[in-house]
């Protein structure tokens, strides 16, 4: 409910979720549910390592596509990061 997402605390949740297999999915569809105005630039990073943990590099363009679309002002960071 809170209007911005804190990076240490967006940290601390994708190290939570790195930190099992189990959780992968969970992170997932929060990652899934987020929407594209809480994503600041520094996320992208963190984000993008997540998915190759997890082995979901369909989920992630997909994800990633859509955010570009929604907030371009993502678009170069991610084309960055995803080389």
């Amino acid at each position: 409910s809170s209007s911005e997402i804190d990076n240490k605390l967006f940290k601390s949740f994708i190290s939570w979720g790195e930190s099992n297999e189990a959780l992968f999915p969970d992170v997932v569809i929060t990652l899934k549910g987020l929407p594209s105005n809480k994503i600041k630039r520094p996320f992208i990073p963190r984000i993008i390592e997540f998915f190759k943990i997890c082995n979901k590099p369909d989920e992630l363009i997909e994800l990633t596509d859509s955010w570009k679309k929604e907030k371009p002002s993502l678009k170069k960071t991610i084309e960055q990061e995803l080389k």
